[in-house]
């Protein structure tokens, strides 16, 4: 899937949990383009904000953004690992 390739802001908390986690913008990029470009992605009520994922190998990327300006922000990423050790 192609990744957004506009522009993107990054809160506070998002790029905490990127730095936290070891996931890169381009991961985060790769989850948004892929919600835009097949329409699955989680919406609020108000269709205000956001939830886009994608699988990179073993692990789900998970991104929360809203609109801002001629892009968008994202308010929180995280990132799940479907791999355990040993199983």
């Amino acid at each position: 899937m192609a990744a957004f390739e506009g522009a993107l802001t990054f809160s506070a908390a998002a790029q905490a949990k990127m730095d936290d986690q070891g996931f890169t913008e381009a991961d985060v990029r790769q989850a948004i383009g892929t919600a835009l470009e097949t329409g699955q992605y989680l919406r609020n009520e108000d269709s205000t904000e956001f939830i886009a994922k994608v699988k990179i190998d073993e692990t789900y990327i998970y991104a929360q953004y809203k609109v801002a300006g001629d892009g968008y922000e994202v308010v929180l990423a995280y990132a799940l690992k479907t791999w355990i050790e040993g199983w």
